[in-house]
């Protein structure tokens, strides 16, 4: 299963305008399901080569699922002693320097996992800066996590979200290889996030 912001903008949309239009009845999954398709592919297209993926952090429950975006650059989580519920934000840069503008085209991923924990509420890289990897902690579950953001123009320039969890695991913090940006993850989740794998790609 691959999560992208457009089937869940069109479900949104179609439930606010069903009185009036309809909508919900003529857009059938088949429509969304290819409507998403058509997002994963320009959200391709946007970014560079796949570089190797981060370690798999967490555990081997819960349902494999993608969270595929382009340039990572927010993260919401619900969280107690362990992470429950994840999503994650992105824009597809409009120039080749893979800097945010006005106008990029923007969307989320997710959100996975359960309903349980407080929310974290979003949280994001600084203005210049896309998400290049992930930190927190894991051992049977995601006990935590954050994002690693680096600057465009210098990824090895790092800032970092906070963490949101509890305080069990073994720490991780992973970064993408070959001045990469994180581009999603693989996930698996049930009641709560069993594990993460960020995906990473090569900066343009």
């Amino acid at each position: 299963m691959t999560h992208v912001f457009s089937t869940n903008w069109l479900r949104m949309t179609c439930t606010m305008l069903t009185i009036a239009s309809g909508c919900a009845a003529s857009v059938e999954d088949s429509e969304l399901d290819e409507a998403a398709s058509e997002d994963v592919a320009l959200a391709t297209e946007a970014l560079g080569a796949p570089l190797n993926p981060l370690p798999a952090r967490g555990g081997t429950g819960g349902i494999p699922t993608t969270l595929q975006g382009a340039m990572i650059n927010g993260i919401n989580v619900r969280s107690g002693k362990f992470v429950d519920n994840l999503q994650l934000a992105f824009y597809i840069p409009s120039q080749p320097d893979n800097r945010f503008r006005p106008g990029d085209q923007t969307g989320f991923v997710g959100p996975v996992g359960g309903d349980g924990g407080s929310p974290s509420g979003w949280q994001f890289c600084p203005d210049g800066f896309a998400a290049v990897g992930l930190q927190g902690a894991a051992g049977k579950y995601v006990d935590r996590i954050g994002l690693i953001c680096g600057r465009v123009d210098n990824p090895a320039s790092l800032f970092t979200t906070p963490v949101f969890g509890g305080g069990g695991g073994a720490p991780f913090f992973d970064v993408c290889g070959s001045g990469g940006f994180l581009s999603g993850s693989d996930v698996r989740s049930g009641k709560f996030i069993d594990q993460v794998r960020g995906h990473c790609v090569a900066a343009n």
